[in-house]
């Protein structure tokens, strides 16, 4: 029966059933197409048009492949919830991962469906487009690919930015001066090692906390602590207390305290003009 033959040809030669059909489907699409009215009362009546033509087509007899293409679509399109496409009312959308099995392969009546399109787009071209989200699904789904665990490269860049880091500070402004050069490599180490690696708040507790911030940590507290010489000294310790004016926990009296009282000696000695 569905031979190489031009199939429309065929049905026009064989009886009109088929023209009825396609004829109500065209009226279908235009209908759906414009379905869409800010005025309820005269959306509802395109939802009474649109079933009047669908039952027209349900009963109307096929005389050919073309009749039973359009009946197969409309078949499927409702059974599927009348759901269409974002890109057309009349599309078909795509399969939902829900009709995937466990095996990843589609559930049996959904396959039959795709089959069904696959068949109703090649007896009726014109249907094409609006089966294509259906027809070109796969028939089951890739295998997952796990995902790589990274955390242990992660945890090994940690530590190997930590040990660059790391070594005894020099005395006196000298340590203050590295102390903040050192935390400020790390911090930019820190941020490019969180967006590189996707961090999330239990793999930054995990990794990145017990290494790089508890380095991080220690040069603060070593700015924090050490007594400033000079007013270089004094210029990174007051740097330290504005990023750290907004932490109730920090005691930046003392800070302060020590670099008004160095202050006050290089005033007493004359380096500081009163």
């Amino acid at each position: 029966m569905f031979d190489d033959i031009n199939l429309i040809e065929r049905d026009r030669r064989d009886g009109d059933g088929d023209a009825v059909i396609l004829g109500l489907f065209q009226d279908w699409q235009a209908a759906m197409r414009r379905k869409l009215a800010d005025d309820e009362q005269e959306a509802n009546k395109k939802m009474e048009e649109l079933g009047a033509i669908e039952c027209q087509i349900c009963d109307a007899p096929a005389s050919g492949a073309v009749g039973f293409a359009v009946k197969t679509f409309l078949a499927v399109y409702l059974d599927r919830g009348g759901v269409p496409s974002p890109a057309d009312e009349c599309e078909i959308g795509p399969f939902d991962r829900e009709v995937y099995g466990p095996s990843g392969a589609l559930f049996i009546c959904n396959r039959m469906q795709r089959g069904m399109l696959i068949d109703a787009a090649r007896f009726l071209p014109d249907l094409a487009p609006l089966v294509a989200r259906i027809t070109e699904a796969p028939v089951a789904l890739p295998p997952a690919v796990e995902p790589i665990d990274r955390r242990p490269e992660l945890r090994a860049r940690a530590e190997a930015l930590v040990a660059e880091y790391s070594g005894d500070l020099p005395l006196g402004d000298a340590g203050l001066i590295e102390a903040e050069r050192r935390q400020g490599a790390l911090s930019a180490g820190l941020t490019a090692l969180s967006r590189e690696f996707d961090v999330d708040f239990a793999i930054e507790e995990e990794i990145l906390t017990p290494t790089v911030l508890a380095a991080e940590t220690r040069f603060w507290d070593f700015i924090g602590d050490a007594e400033p010489e000079s007013l270089a000294g004094v210029a990174v310790k007051l740097r330290w207390a504005r990023t750290q004016e907004s932490d109730p926990e920090v005691g930046l009296g003392f800070v302060l305290g020590q670099c008004l009282d160095l202050l006050a000696r290089e005033i007493a000695a004359g380096g500081v003009q009163r």
